[in-house]
């Protein structure tokens, strides 16, 4: 997707050369080894957003459709945590974009909630060990993200659209604080009597 290009405060208060982009596979273990040696020295946190959604019903589902949306999540997150081990091991900030899905479960996303609940398993290692770890459960953004270019109905009755903007200053003070797993949910009064608990 193609988004807005807007100045970001982090280059007006620090300069260009503040960002840098590059284009990296994290699921090459070798490739995101030498990204993390090559940038120790200036790299104080790392955020792990990527997402490779392969949808269906377990009993029909592929060994590629499994293997492509865990991938993406729970080995390029190991790598991301080998490598920073190795050669930052006092980063600020490891942060995983994680999802409600890997607690409740969902239709046709079991591929899915196993690889966000690999990559909390990893987070809980982390803090385990005295490192920084932090693992967001995002529920159903209503403003921004997937879910709004997304041309099919998703979410429950029970799940309610979260603000971006309420989001991200609750995720604000959650990245300075203690290491945990945090959920990041609105969950709406229960109506109905068959609906999700």
């Amino acid at each position: 997707h193609s988004f807005p290009t807007r100045r970001s405060p982090i280059c007006a208060m620090y300069g260009e050369s503040a960002i840098a982009t590059v284009s990296l596979d994290c699921t090459d273990a070798a490739a995101c080894d030498a990204f993390v040696s090559a940038h120790s020295v200036h790299l104080t946190g790392v955020w792990h957003c990527a997402m490779n959604l392969r949808d269906v019903l377990f009993a029909n589902m592929t060994e590629k459709q499994w293997s492509e949306c865990v991938k993406v999540k729970a080995a390029g997150l190991a790598n991301l945590d080998a490598s920073t081990r190795k050669h930052c091991p006092k980063l600020q900030t490891f942060m995983a974009c994680s999802s409600i899905v890997a607690m409740t479960g969902n239709a046709g996303q079991s591929n899915y909630a196993y690889a966000n609940a690999a990559m909390e398993a990893i987070v809980r290692a982390r803090i385990h060990d005295g490192l920084h770890g932090l693992a967001v459960n995002w529920g159903l953004l209503d403003n921004v993200g997937f879910i709004t270019t997304a041309d099919k109905e998703v979410g429950a009755g029970w799940l309610a659209p979260q603000n971006i903007d309420d989001t991200l200053e609750k995720l604000q003070v959650l990245s300075v604080g203690n290491n945990l797993v945090a959920d990041l949910t609105n969950v709406t009064p229960q109506t109905d009597p068959e609906a999700r608990p």
